[in-house]
């Protein structure tokens, strides 16, 4: 057992002070989010618009040897097929219906664990490091980290999501543990008692700011990747739940508890996968930008949205286009400043704003205030940038995701958004480096 503590990070100063009781929303559509996905995922749809589905029944499958398949959130009909540019898959609409029908999942068998993820769909729930892709069949992980801590601004807390689910969560960790042929790893909040009675795991405990709650951190410091044959896959609460209700009820029942953080609104709700927007908002008075996620590393979205596929968080950001009058003069301010360039009223909320425009590096050691990792920012995004992935893996790329670079792009006064250069490079490296 070992205790992560971190000094570097930063808890952006965000109000929340949801109820404590949970309600329960009803939605009239669930889509299927496959953005997540789609850069490295080559699907085969196996329904049309106008097909029926149930809940539980595959209606995605990977081209390729692979075969991996997504499954419907819901029962109903099909009822649109969302595509992007260049015609990339985004999401399945379904219209729901009152049926209570589940698509019949495999019995587990105890020597093919594996098998049974693949062909209920759950597999989707884990993710493979390095490149931070959805997890392989034929990439046997060494280690598996469950993530049982949460620290993003807005999200619940692992606690909640593991509420009356005790039973559940272990028979996912009985599972996930005759996965690995090293350890099966769990990290959760040094306060928290609730993960600690669970068997078949390695317990560890973490304490400080975000992103305390970031894989990246829990691997280089308990498991570190040094080669990009080190395989470690990653998963969260409601993954490791979602995994035991299939084992201990043979059906899917695909919910997770978000919390909603509207200006006039804050609260906790339970909803299934890919809930529409219009129902989780319900009445509510819309204003500002409306994100699927948490601010940091979520998605804009819109009334005709749907929650994300990992998603527990919706939220809204006060929009502002205008900068105010002679704003460089300004020695006070209400907005909130990572480096303390003014004073700060942290009471006010963090807006839109980006107060700039792109342009070069300015100081390359403020980005490690906030960065825990070993790593050194400004070098790394550079050597992305550039296209030298050799030095790019010397400094660490193997080891990080695109969200391990959202709190350095908030404080980034050059504007420079390294979650998606991250992303790219990483995409970029597995297309040449991956051979499956």
């Amino acid at each position: 057992m070992a205790h992560i503590k971190i000094k570097k990070g930063l808890n952006i100063p965000l109000k929340w002070n949801p109820p404590e009781d949970i309600k329960t929303i009803s939605s009239l559509e669930a889509a299927l989010d496959f953005t997540p996905f789609s850069p490295s995922i080559h699907p085969h749809l196996l329904v049309n618009i106008g097909d029926h589905v149930v809940v539980g029944q595959p209606i995605i499958e990977e081209k390729g040897s692979a075969k991996r398949i997504w499954t419907s959130p819901a029962s109903g009909m099909i009822k649109e097929i969302r595509r992007g540019a260049k015609r990339v898959l985004e999401s399945i609409i379904i219209d729901r219906d009152e049926s209570s029908i589940h698509y019949p999942i495999p019995s587990l068998n105890p020597d093919e664990p594996l098998q049974f993820l693949h062909k209920t769909g759950l597999l989707s729930h884990l993710w493979m490091r390095p490149y931070r892709l959805p997890a392989h069949p034929q990439l046997k992980p060494r280690s598996i980290f469950v993530k049982a801590i949460e620290s993003a601004p807005f999200c619940p807390s692992a606690e909640l999501q593991l509420k009356g689910n005790e039973g559940y969560f272990q028979s996912g960790l009985n599972l996930l543990s005759s996965l690995v042929s090293g350890r099966l790893h769990l990290v959760s909040h040094q306060a928290s008692n609730a993960f600690k009675p669970f068997q078949k795991v390695i317990q560890h405990t973490a304490i400080g700011p975000h992103p305390i709650s970031h894989p990246s951190l829990h691997i280089q410091l308990l498991d570190p990747i040094l080669k990009q044959t080190d395989v470690v896959w990653t998963i969260d609460t409601c993954g490791v739940v979602a995994i035991g209700r299939a084992i201990e009820t043979a059906l899917l029942h695909p919910e997770r508890i978000i919390s909603l953080s509207l200006p006039e609104h804050q609260g906790y709700y339970r909803v299934i996968d890919g809930a529409s927007m219009q129902s989780i908002l319900s009445n509510q008075l819309l204003t500002g930008r409306l994100i699927s996620g948490d601010p940091l590393t979520g998605i804009e979205t819109s009334l005709n949205g749907h929650l994300g596929f990992s998603h527990t968080v919706v939220c809204s950001i006060p929009e502002v286009d205008k900068r105010a009058p002679l704003h460089f003069f300004r020695w006070k301010s209400p907005s909130f400043t990572a480096s303390k360039a003014y004073l700060q009223n942290k009471n006010e909320p963090v807006s839109t704003r980006l107060h700039g425009e792109e342009r070069a590096f300015i100081d390359p050691n403020l980005y490690d205030r906030v960065m825990p990792l070993q790593i050194p920012t400004v070098p790394l995004i550079k050597s992305i940038l550039s296209g030298d992935f050799e030095t790019a893996e010397i400094l660490g790329i193997l080891e990080v995701a695109p969200e391990d670079f959202a709190l350095p792009t908030f404080i980034c006064p050059s504007k420079i958004e390294m979650v998606d250069i991250v992303r790219r490079g990483l995409q970029k490296m597995a297309a040449e480096n991956l051979s499956i």
